[in-house]
């Protein structure tokens, strides 16, 4: 059973792998520069917020580090 299982995922790859770029074809592809664009104008806000979970987190840590060497 289990060298059924193997081979049909192999079988199941396989299929995908062949027919994958039966989809590729067309005139270029798909236009993502909407995307991107939407993507790049909101890395300032992501980098805000992950500075903002970030320093805290930072600040407990050296803390904890600060409390261990004088009571240690």
């Amino acid at each position: 059973m289990k060298r059924f299982n193997k081979a049909v995922k192999y079988g199941v790859v396989l299929a995908a792998t062949v027919a994958a770029p039966a989809f590729a074809t067309g005139s270029g592809g798909i236009d993502v520069s909407g995307a991107v664009a939407l993507i790049g104008g909101i890395t300032a806000a992501v980098t805000a917020v992950g500075a903002a979970k970030l320093a805290p987190a930072a600040t407990s840590v050296a803390f904890k580090w600060v409390k261990g060497a004088i009571f240690s």
